[in-house]
């Protein structure tokens, strides 16, 4: 039960432009700098992990197997 856990992720369409991609990607690195963020986000109980496309990929894959198997399991689907 230890890998479940609340998150999110910021998604876009399939084929998004490079561009739009790594700019995003140069945004959340200067967050994950900023002391005022850092603070405003350990107040609300947050754990900041800003991971790379691919990372965040394979995360939400992982956390997508891990509730397939939860809710079949519970026999909350087959």
């Amino acid at each position: 039960m230890n890998k479940i856990v609340g998150w999110t992720a910021l998604m876009g369409p399939p084929g998004l432009p490079k561009e739009v991609v790594d700019k995003w990607v140069e945004v959340f690195a200067r967050l994950a700098k900023d002391p005022e963020w850092q603070l405003g986000n350990a107040r609300l109980g947050g754990i900041a992990a800003i991971r790379s496309p691919a990372e965040t990929v394979q995360f939400v894959r992982e956390q997508y197997e891990l509730y397939k198997k939860l809710a079949s399991d519970l026999g909350i689907v087959h």
